[in-house]
């Protein structure tokens, strides 16, 4: 028995997993009743603060795509004369910094809880997120941390890898953090974290594609055959508990 589910159908339930219930609040937050607060102030959050939100985290997501983009960072080394180091450095700190404010933002808005307290989805949350910091911190391991974060030398690009967490799904990291995020939607299920929760979930499908494309352009073949034999983001657990993951894998 699999329990794979193909990539054609996980894009469509992310599709409307991610975007329905969006429009649904959107639409329907000024019928939404919390004791104590009147419709108006209802009505007024709608029209501002939410729209505020979903415009910074746009800009947010649009800045940190194109800073990242090889253009932007030629531009720089020519231009600015800075190093790979130092321009890895500055966009840690900006991406850091501009993602801590946005959170800061979306904090002070109103808790409006979509749901009571529920023991058994807070419980959930805190299982998904654990897991999620477990998979994150495994697919770290991979990488040189100093020079993720600016403070050690870059080298070359790697390799064409397929090894640890990659063995399983093509995106672990993208994994890892989705879990992380809806385990914290789940111990606290207000409005603004799910929307903040779903546009996050909806940036990393759009930037899952962009990153198949540019390993697809670097590996060509190699790739496209990993790719047909290797989930996106849900593994399939009948490879794991068979101990036989992608056929294109190499022995660790």
């Amino acid at each position: 028995m699999t329990f794979a589910i193909s990539e054609d159908s996980f894009k469509r339930i992310a599709w409307h997993a991610v975007f329905s219930p969006l429009v649904l609040i959107t639409e329907s937050f000024s019928d939404f009743y919390v004791p104590g607060q009147n419709p108006q102030t209802m009505n007024h959050f709608v029209n501002s603060e939410i729209l505020i939100l979903i415009s910074l985290w746009v800009v947010y997501f649009t800045l940190h795509s194109v800073l990242a983009s090889a253009a932007v960072k030629n531009l720089a080394f020519r231009w600015l004369r800075i190093s790979r180091r130092v321009y890895r450095l500055q966009y840690v700190i900006f991406s850091t910094a501009s993602l801590f404010g946005l959170l800061l933002y979306a904090a002070s808005l109103p808790a409006d809880y979509l749901f009571g307290p529920n023991v058994a989805l807070r419980f959930l949350g805190l299982v998904l997120a654990g897991w999620g910091i477990i998979i994150v911190k495994k697919a770290f391991g991979s990488y040189d941390g100093r020079a993720f974060l600016g403070l050690g030398e870059l080298g070359p690009e790697e390799d064409f890898r397929d090894d640890g967490l990659l063995k399983y799904v093509r995106h672990p990291l993208y994994a890892g953090s989705m879990l992380l995020i809806v385990g914290f939607f789940l111990f606290i299920p207000t409005a603004v974290n799910l929307i903040s929760v779903l546009l996050v979930i909806n940036y990393f499908l759009i930037g899952i594609q962009f990153e198949e494309r540019r390993l697809i352009r670097r590996f060509g073949g190699r790739y496209l055959r990993y790719r047909s034999n290797t989930p996106m983001l849900i593994p399939d657990f009948s490879t794991i508990l068979n101990k036989n993951p992608n056929p294109d894998s190499k022995p660790d």
